[in-house]
């Protein structure tokens, strides 16, 4: 049975949140002659003692792109940012941050962009009349999920450009917010090295082992008369950690042809070779 999502975090509230002060500073102010100038900066989220996001801004006078970028990219497949479109999200004071909103890795989420390139002028993002706001990311660990907000200045102009994070909040605790109370299975052993046996419900499911970039390396359909176990052969996978989801259709009756199944549950494998 499902829990129905909710939000456990706003923007801008520390309500049961840690603070950690960033202060990111990126600023161009002098435009480049015949050049291209950039700055970054990157920080910490999860505590590990390794940068999760990198914070970009380009100023730029050359032919074809004159103008201005800022960014944000993940470079920790665990920390997602919420997105709208191809843009950052951004939240206001007390808006939800939602578990079902769009979350996304990697590439570069514009917070503002002005420039003119061959198409003329081009503008988006949506710091980019609003230069102040809430970026939300979560992080993914291996028993929960945990959201927070950055509190983010971003102003993208023809001649200068500007980006400071100064600071951001994040759940210290385990969410309450779950899809369901088991939210974790038994995989053994663990770590592995040829195959792993993982603990499956009675039904229908697939299996599916992520690396740590987020690409699908392996994915097995299961069905159980009643709930047991199922052997992996994971001998082609390289030493590493992987993401491992199990997901369970209705066991009524049989997906449509190319449909995937639900992936509500997860955990982690080590593979050792």
């Amino acid at each position: 049975m499902s829990i129905p999502l909710s939000a456990q975090v706003q923007a801008g509230v520390l309500d049961d949140l840690e603070y950690t002060a960033t202060g990111i500073d990126l600023q161009i102010l002098t435009f480049p002659a015949s050049s291209i100038e950039e700055m970054t900066d990157s920080i910490d989220v999860d505590g590990d003692g390794m940068n999760d996001l990198i914070f970009h801004v380009t100023l730029a006078n050359v032919p074809d792109f004159g103008g201005s970028v800022t960014d944000v990219s993940s470079i920790n497949p665990n920390v997602e940012i919420m997105t709208t479109g191809y843009e950052v999200t951004q939240l206001q004071l007390n808006d939800p941050i939602l578990p079902d909103s769009s979350w996304n890795i990697s590439y570069s989420w514009p917070f503002a962009a002005n420039f003119y390139g061959i198409a003329g002028l081009t503008s988006y993002g949506q710091w980019l009349n609003n230069f102040t706001g809430y970026m939300a990311f979560r992080v993914l660990m291996p028993t929960d999920t945990l959201y927070g907000w950055l509190d983010v200045y971003a102003e993208a102009n023809l001649e200068y450009v500007k980006l400071k994070v100064g600071g951001f909040a994040l759940e210290p605790v385990i969410n309450g917010v779950k899809e369901s109370p088991e939210v974790s299975f038994n995989l053994f052993p663990n770590p592995a090295s040829e195959r792993v046996v993982v603990e499956v419900p009675e039904g229908q499911g697939v299996i599916t082992l992520y690396d740590l970039m987020g690409r699908v390396v392996l994915e097995r359909e299961y069905r159980n008369s009643v709930a047991g176990i199922f052997e992996l052969d994971i001998s082609s996978l390289p030493s590493g950690v992987y993401r491992v989801t199990r997901g369970s259709p209705n066991p009524s009756s049989d997906p449509p042809l190319g449909k995937k199944y639900p992936r509500g549950v997860s955990g982690w494998l080590s593979v050792v070779k």
